[in-house]
């Protein structure tokens, strides 16, 4: 009987090239179809790609679970708050479509993440042809960050002014300029959201320098560069918290998981905030207009605790934040927002659980890469709202192979030590 009758695994064998396209095509879609939103077609197919993988993993996760008990209770959890949100919106009484267009972006993350992890997708390719699209992305969008730069001097002419004003919504200029420049938004319709990509890559570059080779440092300056032109100070203040954060785990390891994932950046943003609010007279609006948003989510909170479901806050919504927590607690509640959170940090924790798994190097950088995102991603969540970035959907799908494959990993080779004692 070989390991895979044993083990009851199953394995998907994917070309790693067809992967590579996809989550290529996941990445970019969503901006050509918006820099081309006048061509129907052009909508139709990305919102047919998107719907697409969603059945596919959907229908993989249905066809290959193999429930554990951990992962069977956080699955409840998630099924319930969900449930929660759209029953508390339609009680409210938003439109069908705002409830189920906040349900998508705010939940499918975790669900895609879910669905690839319970379906046991493995192979080490599979971990190559995540890393190559998103390293091809980062690069492409790096040379049109060049180009923004240099050529680009009214925010009116960036790419998006057009189609997203002919739908209605109103651009400001502080968001796209500061002390006279613009600031860089590459294939994004933000520099806030382009900086997630930015993020990860210089993170997987430092990593790399590091734990391979100290020529990758140059690759590193490069995108440090990328980041710089965007002109956004959670892109500087995250890296300070990730730095933290790796500093605590040289010197304790994996052992306090909670304080260093949570609690480390819970402690940056409050830090933050109260440089800001110390500051107050010499910021500029965006920074002020972070505590009057601040505010306005303690005082919702307090008149309504249960939240006002799903479709009350986000993106054009009644109630719109530069934060991914907000729309959260407003929509779920104190209880609904915390499980929420809470199952963002339970699959970190699974990803710093799984480092003493790692027997090759470049496994090793690449779950290093997707901890440290996770612990940015902590941060700036709460100044940054941008649910549909496509570093997240990265970060979700990327983790789960990752964990995946080293889960598999640990099971053959103790079905080998079995078959040899």
């Amino acid at each position: 009987m070989d390991i895979d009758e044993k083990t009851k695994l199953k394995y998907i064998n994917v070309p790693p090239g067809v992967v590579a396209l996809i989550i290529f095509l996941w990445l970019i879609l969503p901006y050509v179809a918006l820099r081309f939103s006048e061509v129907a077609l052009i909508s139709l197919i990305n919102s047919f790609y998107v719907l697409l993988m969603t059945a596919f993993a959907i229908l993989i996760a249905i066809m290959r679970m193999k429930w554990q008990k951990k992962e069977m209770l956080i699955a409840v959890i998630l099924f319930l708050v969900v449930m929660y949100g759209l029953v508390n919106g339609g009680v409210v009484g938003w439109s069908f479509y705002d409830i189920a267009k906040a349900t998508y972006e705010e939940t499918i993350h975790i669900f895609i993440f879910f669905l690839i992890l319970l379906s046991r997708i493995t192979t080490s390719d599979l971990q190559r042809a995540l890393i190559r699209p998103l390293l091809l992305f980062a690069f492409l969008d790096a040379v049109y960050t060049v180009y923004q730069y240099f050529f680009i001097k009214d925010y009116t002419d960036l790419w998006f002014y057009e189609p997203l004003t002919r739908m209605g919504f109103e651009l400001k200029e502080w968001s796209y300029e500061r002390s006279g420049t613009i600031r860089a938004t590459g294939f994004f319709t933000s520099p806030l959201e382009h900086s997630y990509i930015v993020s990860i890559t210089c993170m997987y570059f430092a990593l790399k320098s590091i734990k391979a080779n100290w020529r990758y440092v140059f690759p590193l300056l490069f995108y440090l560069m990328i980041g710089y032109a965007t002109n956004v100070r959670t892109f500087y203040i995250g890296f300070g918290v990730v730095f933290i954060f790796w500093l605590s785990y040289r010197l304790i390891g994996a052992r306090r998981p909670f304080v260093q994932l949570m609690v480390i950046p819970f402690l940056a943003i409050v830090a933050t905030y109260l440089m800001i609010y110390s500051n107050a007279d010499r910021l500029d609006l965006s920074s002020l207009g972070r505590l009057a948003q601040l505010n306005e989510i303690i005082s919702l909170l307090f008149l309504y605790p249960e939240g006002l479901g799903f479709g009350a806050a986000g993106f054009s919504k009644l109630y719109s934040f530069d934060s991914a927590y907000g729309p959260w607690l407003i929509s779920l509640g104190v209880i609904g927002g915390s499980l929420l959170i809470y199952c963002y940090y339970w699959l970190s924790k699974r990803l710093m659980y799984s480092i003493p798994l790692v027997v090759q190097r470049n496994d090793l950088i690449i779950l290093l890469t997707l901890i440290c995102f996770s612990v940015y991603l902590v941060y700036a969540s709460q100044f940054q709202y941008v649910m549909n970035t496509p570093a997240r959907w990265y970060y979700v799908i990327a983790a789960a192979v990752v964990i995946n494959t080293l889960r598999v990993r640990r099971i053959k080779e103790a079905c080998m030590d079995y078959k040899y004692d």
